[in-house]
């Protein structure tokens, strides 16, 4: 799960707290970027590739 701290539409709390359930039912990891603002992947692309490299490699 990719998500932008500085996300001025859902909070990073907001998100862990998605992250912690969704966890109960499987295996999840949360990744966010510190920079980011909503869109992970056009404000933070470096990131977001680096973690979706990350992703499919697994």
């Amino acid at each position: 799960m990719l998500h932008a701290k500085r996300d001025p539409k859902t909070a990073f709390a907001g998100a862990a707290a998605l992250a912690e359930r969704l966890d109960a039912a499987g295996d999840i990891e949360l990744a966010a970027s510190d920079t980011a603002a909503h869109y992970v992947l056009m404000t933070d692309p470096d990131f977001a590739i680096a973690q979706l490299r990350d992703f499919i490699a697994r």
